[in-house]
């Protein structure tokens, strides 16, 4: 694996972990109290602790979601992040800290982007919706492959997101 890589998937996760303490200064001295060692067990310590697929995949969801009544709107630009956006995080952050599954994930990406990202482009949601339901069954072909069948994706019905408010 690449070192460079690495770290960076590493410096997003305690980035994350930093946001999520009460008080940032207490982060950081706790960090330094746990994180000692060599250079290279501080490695293993900080990618140990990296976010798992589940947390990963809740923000792929949100994003999937996005996406999908982004496009509905016509927000085509909207669209293109939420989708480069899913691309990221498989690609940046969970094949670098969650190598087992990249086989999976790289024909995921390999089966799903050039055709949504195309539709984006051409602006056209009656293509759109076809590629995007390409998209979801190449979700579900991955969840059945990593054995998590019981993630069962349904297009989406409503949308969170402030962007995208009112949308139906």
């Amino acid at each position: 694996m690449n070192r460079k890589t690495l770290l960076f998937g590493i410096c997003i996760g305690l980035v994350v972990s930093l946001m999520i303490g009460s008080l940032g200064q207490v982060a950081v001295n706790a960090a330094s109290d746990w994180l000692t060692g060599t250079v290279d067990e501080k490695i293993d310590k900080l990618a140990s602790i990296q976010p798992g697929y589940g947390i990963m995949m809740q923000q792929i969801g949100q994003r999937y979601n996005d996406l999908y009544f982004s496009a509905k709107s016509g927000n085509w630009g909207f669209a293109e992040h939420q989708a480069e956006e899913i691309q990221v995080i498989l690609q940046e952050i969970l094949m670098v800290t969650k190598p087992k599954r990249n086989e999976d994930a790289k024909k995921f990406l390999a089966a799903s982007f050039p055709m949504i990202l195309d539709a984006i482009k051409k602006e056209k949601f009656p293509e759109f919706e076809k590629a995007f339901e390409t998209l979801r069954n190449n979700c579900m072909n991955c969840h059945i492959s990593q054995k998590v069948e019981f993630v069962k994706l349904k297009k989406p019905v409503l949308t969170t997101s402030p962007v995208l408010a009112g949308v139906k």
